[in-house]
């Protein structure tokens, strides 16, 4: 038998993989504009690539959350409810911690605890009061309520399962939800928020690999249904991404769930070209630039050649900062010291 000669030239023609086309959206996002990013863990992935090309970005002010209801919950806090929700604090093994919220706010005493999180909330008010484009991660439609009084939980905090009936939410619940805590926004600060939906790519196959695909696609249809009915409305496939461009365990850390270093700058070149105008891209590649010199560490500090390096890189940033209308006082702060005065 004979073995057929594989045509090299043929072979790097083939398509390997399928790639998504996302097409350019009419909210383009600059530099100019505030973020408010909630929602699951991958907010803090996306948000860390913004906060680090210099946008006015606040991530999880009011910690990590995983459902939508939560999530909307946290959106539509106020005083009152606020000041309500701590009248429900929970104390076990020397800790106070809340149903409501993420477990980095949990303290020794229930004073701390309400500072934390007071001093979280004002965060996301002053974000608020910016006018912010809402960036929105749904991480699960699966959810736990309390047994005592059917509230749905953020973090059940290691209790005992019994305490707890798990069910997964509806679309209408979701949409429903959506809607109330946009019509309070708006109501409370007198205009429309744009919002940015995406679905979590991280798979939470804890609830099984069947349940995790429903819970998926109930958020889906939840966010395709609010984005036809809303123009203020965009969704950016992340989880598409993912799952089907980067089908490939290469592109996850060693758990197999969560997206590597790899997989979050491919999604986030993604991103980039959906929502970024031509010059705030421009703008981005000059300030990765600038990051990747501020992070080199040359062998002698005191050395002439380096301090050329900082000295140019010091005017470079200041020309740049000018002409973008971007703040790099605390960069060149911290250049400041490195210069010797020669």
């Amino acid at each position: 038998m004979r073995l057929k000669l594989v045509n090299l030239s043929e072979l790097w023609k083939m398509k390997l993989r399928t790639e998504i086309k996302i097409h350019k959206q009419e909210r383009e996002i600059s530099h100019q504009d505030s973020i408010l990013l909630m929602g699951s863990c991958f907010s803090d992935h996306i948000g860390n690539k913004l906060k680090e090309n210099k946008f006015d970005v606040v991530v999880n002010p009011l910690g990590i959350a995983y459902n939508p209801i939560s999530l909307h919950q946290h959106l539509s806090l106020d005083y009152f409810q606020l000041n309500k929700n701590f009248e429900d604090i929970q104390l076990t093994d020397e800790l106070y911690y809340h149903y409501d919220f993420h477990s980095k706010f949990n303290s020794f005493t229930k004073e701390d605890f309400v500072v934390h999180v007071e001093k979280a909330y004002q965060a996301q008010l002053e974000q608020l009061n910016k006018k912010p484009i809402v960036f929105l991660t749904y991480g699960t439609a699966w959810v736990h309520e309390l047994k005592s009084n059917q509230q749905i939980t953020n973090n059940c905090h290691k209790q005992p399962s019994t305490l707890f009936n798990k069910r997964i939410l509806s679309v209408k619940e979701i949409v429903n939800s959506f809607i109330s805590m946009k019509k309070k926004l708006e109501s409370e600060y007198g205009h429309s928020f744009s919002f940015i939906f995406t679905i979590s790519p991280v798979r939470h196959l804890k609830d099984g690999f069947i349940e995790n695909q429903l819970s998926k696609s109930t958020l889906n249809l939840a966010i395709h249904q609010l984005c036809s009915n809303y123009k203020n409305c965009s969704y950016f496939p992340s989880f598409e991404i993912m799952v089907d461009d980067l089908r490939d365990y290469r592109f996850y850390n060693e758990d197999l769930l969560h997206p590597n270093d790899t997989a979050i700058k491919y999604i986030w070149k993604q991103f980039s070209n959906a929502y970024f105008s031509e010059k705030t891209n421009k703008y981005v590649q000059q300030i990765e630039k600038i990051n990747q010199s501020l992070h080199h560490r040359p062998f002698n500090i005191h050395s002439e050649a380096n301090q050329k390096f900082l000295k140019k890189l010091k005017n470079d940033i200041k020309q740049f900062s000018t002409e973008s209308n971007i703040d790099f006082s605390e960069e060149l702060e911290q250049l400041e010291d490195q210069v010797l005065p020669f």
